[in-house]
């Protein structure tokens, strides 16, 4: 509050466009009180793997959902928090935070884009555990850890921050 307040007398000298972007950032820095981070983490965690089970039902691919593990006739997946949760979430957020800020967006612009960054950032979970299980089921590739983990997901994370730029529009 004490950085807001200091911005908020600087733009009072100084015409920086959008100021309140700046310190809309520095909230990032502040970890979520009461522990709200680790119980969203088990709902994105919960409703990630319920909505990848849905696609795999639709797919005609065989499974069982047992809580956030995905069991396949011959492999099991658990879905960890990092790959179905805050930290991809997270990111977007931040990435979203500094497009606005970056190219003087508006609060409600913002706020917009935010939101739609939450969206994207699902869909980018919903859609590793996806693949991930695909690429078992149909091609017996395994992409649930090292260096094709990283790759599928710093690949997804950029199809995602495409789609948030498309949201700019």
């Amino acid at each position: 509050f004490f950085l807001g307040a200091w911005l908020c007398s600087l733009s009072r000298v100084r015409a920086v466009p959008n100021l309140w972007g700046l310190w809309c950032l520095l909230w990032l820095l502040v970890p979520p009180p009461f522990d709200v981070d680790t119980r969203l983490i088990g709902k994105l965690q919960n409703f990630s793997s319920r909505i990848s089970s849905g696609i795999l039902d639709l797919w005609g691919i065989s499974h069982l959902m047992a809580g956030n593990v995905l069991q396949l006739p011959d492999k099991q997946f658990f879905v960890d928090e990092a790959c179905s949760g805050i930290i991809s979430v997270m990111s977007v957020l931040a990435v979203g935070l500094i497009w606005a800020v970056w190219y003087n967006r508006a609060l409600l612009h913002m706020v917009l884009l935010v939101m739609a960054g939450v969206i994207w950032a699902v869909s980018l979970n919903v859609a590793r555990i996806s693949i991930i299980t695909f690429a078992h089921a149909w091609f017996d590739v395994d992409l649930s850890e090292g260096t094709p983990h990283e790759i599928l997901g710093l690949v997804l994370f950029s199809l995602t921050f495409l789609a948030l730029v498309s949201s700019d529009q």
